[in-house]
């Protein structure tokens, strides 16, 4: 256990034994297995009556956080998670929030100070499906909102803008894939250290090495529709292979396989940026600028989309029957899928 680690038990266990606390577990980056030496700690306390403010402790030159909820928190932070709506009519509001769910991967990263910490945590580690869809779901409406402003700012060739948001929408996108990938950690600081854990991620790192860090105004549009374009398809891995399992590393096996560290030539048609995916249960909606109007496709459909953006049309169909046989016992033919395809561009997902 780390030295770190030790300072905040024997703290919490000190909380406890002093009646400051009725339980207690510890939390963050150390405990996801994300930091490093430099990383500090966190104590999460359940307390009885008015809740203390943040307290930071300090103890032989270790920093400990203290972090206190109360006696009904947890429960209500694992129903929440439960709000994983199964058709358009619920819409995502009940989706808890991006603070919510920090707290809720904290805990299921957590180490117990007690017994009643360690039941909280089991709570969450049953809960861990609930949580992977509502980040990934979080993750949807975030990047439904900037898209509308990578959009604009496109339309107003405010070039600035556009990379600023369109990289924040892709490191958005990232946290969805990751989560996806089973870590459900929350924070895009993060991101990077989250998808080198993944397995087969060299061909996403280098292409979103090249996407962020090395970025040339002179292109800039051409940049920022790259980023939403693998922002899409990184959805598309967390939507359709880490929804009901966390296999969304799939994708970047099917990217290996496909030797496909850029989008391959072998068709023109490939997805328009306005659209951001939403699951709901086992539909999908496509959400553009017009928030009247929506497109709605089964789950391999929204594969199939993705596949697309990966590789362009002849890629997708011939990649398709290596991630489709898990949705469809009988893969489409190839001419069956050509035709989708076509059926997608009529309606307005895929562009020339």
């Amino acid at each position: 256990m780390h030295a770190k680690i030790e300072q905040a038990a024997r703290l919490g266990q000190e909380r406890l034994a002093e009646g400051r606390a009725v339980a207690g577990w510890i939390g963050g980056s150390l405990t996801a297995g994300l930091g490093n030496d430099r990383s500090d700690v966190d104590l999460f306390l359940v307390v009885d009556g008015q809740l203390p403010p943040v307290e930071q402790v300090v103890r032989d030159g270790v920093r400990i956080d203290v972090e206190c909820r109360g006696p009904g928190y947890v429960d209500a932070l694992l129903t929440a998670l439960r709000n994983v709506p199964v058709n358009r009519e619920q819409g995502l509001d009940d989706v808890p929030s991006l603070g919510r769910l920090d707290d809720a991967a904290r805990l299921l990263y957590a180490l117990p100070v007690d017994e009643r910490g360690a039941a909280f945590i089991e709570g969450a580690r049953e809960a861990v499906d609930d949580l992977r869809k509502c980040r990934i779901l979080r993750s949807c409406s975030i990047i439904s909102s900037k898209a509308e402003d990578v959009q604009g700012s496109i339309e107003a060739s405010d070039w600035r803008q556009a990379l600023e948001v369109s990289g924040r929408l892709l490191l958005e996108a990232l946290e969805a894939y990751t989560a996806g990938c089973g870590f459900t950690y929350v924070g895009h600081k993060w991101s990077m250290r989250k998808l080198s854990q993944t397995a087969d991620h060299s061909a996403l790192l280098s292409r979103i090495d090249a996407l962020l860090y090395s970025p040339s105004p002179a292109r800039w549009e051409e940049l920022v529709v790259s980023r939403v374009r693998l922002a899409q398809e990184l959805l598309v891995a967390a939507l359709c292979l880490g929804w009901e399992a966390p296999e969304a590393a799939s994708w970047g096996a099917m990217l290996a396989n496909h030797h496909a560290a850029e989008p391959t030539p072998g068709g023109a048609i490939t997805t328009d940026i306005q659209w951001v995916p939403i699951r709901y249960g086992e539909d999908v909606l496509f959400e553009g600028l017009d928030k009247t109007h929506h497109v709605q496709l089964s789950v391999p459909g929204l594969l199939l989309w993705g596949l697309c953006a990966a590789l362009g049309t002849e890629g997708a169909v011939q990649a398709f029957p290596f991630l489709g046989k898990r949705f469809l016992p009988e893969p489409p033919s190839a001419d069956e899928l050509r035709s989708y395809i076509e059926s997608m561009a009529d309606r307005g997902l895929l562009t020339d």
